[in-house]
């Protein structure tokens, strides 16, 4: 019997040691496909489908050079979508209008199309684009409103804006305050509150959307649309306060605030108690009291600033932004 040498033995140990941990890692390797493995195949089949479709869906924005293309498969597969796929499938679309909305009014602002516009029946939809005289024109209008788009005249100029009520399309797969703020936006594109730099909406309606678009960030704060609807309130509170170049809150020959403002501040006070529309109307109409009631003083034929009611005027947007609930 041969005798084995320290050296010999020691070899020996390290061969058996590296085979062993080749062993090991072997092993290991293998338990974490086989774990993957089990893990796709007992995933469930129904969030596999769901992962498709979104994939699916966000290949064809990603190559959409028309809103239409995104509609169109919106119109087709909404229908599989879940609550949560469906809420990411609407987002990408008005994140997509974000990115061409620009691009699309310019189309429109061109003299021969605007005159052949202004030869069509108004409002011009999908069910009159018949009386568009011009063969691309209609395509052009056909291609926007089949997008998702409809057409505004402006002082004079006809151009899309998003059409959010064809959005209402899909609310029975959409979440609580994606719908909440697509029927705030489908009211202000049906129907704007300004035009032409004048309100063409009464000042009661002005207040009630107001509240709704406060009503909104209260209740979903910590919604994606939380800005753009703190945004849209501000922007109806700057009109309802302020006023707009075409519809002053006050009288142009005394400078006092109008009989009209005055009966919608008090019926928003008295309607929306607590709310913070309601705070600063009342506010607006205590600092009012103590300037009998005007905006604006008049010295030497000169319209100038009340310090009190300046003041106000000038700070009431950030003391709506620190009372309302943070982001």
């Amino acid at each position: 019997m041969s005798v084995l040498t320290s050296h010999t033995k020691a070899a020996l140990l390290v061969l058996v040691l590296c085979m062993l941990a080749l062993t090991i890692g072997c092993s290991k390797e293998s338990g974490e496909r086989r774990h993957a493995k089990a893990a796709l195949e007992s995933a469930d089949p129904a969030q596999k489908q769901q992962q498709d479709l979104l994939a699916k869906y966000e290949l064809i924005v990603k190559n959409a050079k028309e809103a239409a293309s995104i509609v169109s498969f919106l119109n087709e597969n909404m229908v599989q979508a879940n609550r949560q796929t469906a809420d990411t499938m609407l987002r990408e679309l008005n994140a997509y209008y974000e990115k061409d909305l620009q691009k699309s009014q310019e189309a429109f602002l061109n003299d021969k199309i605007q005159d052949v516009l202004m030869k069509a029946e108004w409002p011009i939809t999908s069910a009159n684009i018949a009386t568009i005289p011009d063969d691309k024109v209609k395509q052009l209008v056909a291609t926007k409103l089949s997008g998702g788009y409809r057409l505004v005249m402006v002082e004079g100029m006809i151009y899309p804006i998003v059409d959010y009520e064809m959005q209402k399309t899909y609310r029975k797969k959409l979440s609580d305050d994606l719908n909440a703020f697509i029927a705030i936006q489908a009211q202000e594109s049906n129907e704007p509150a300004a035009m032409d730099a004048g309100l063409v909406i009464p000042w009661d309606e002005l207040a009630d959307r107001a509240v709704e678009a406060e009503h909104f960030i209260k209740q979903f704060p910590v919604s994606p649309e939380r800005a753009s609807v703190q945004q849209l309130y501000k922007n109806d509170m700057s009109m309802y306060i302020l006023g707009l170049t075409n519809t002053p809150v006050f009288n142009p020959d005394t400078f006092q605030l109008t009989s009209e403002v005055k009966a919608s501040y008090e019926r928003t006070e008295s309607r929306y108690k607590g709310t913070l529309t309601a705070h600063i109307a009342s506010q607006f109409v205590k600092v009012l009291e103590s300037s009998d009631w005007k905006v604006y003083d008049q010295r030497n034929g000169e319209q100038t600033d009340i310090p009190q009611v300046k003041s106000f005027r000038d700070s009431f947007l950030a003391e709506i932004d620190s009372m309302l609930p943070s982001f």
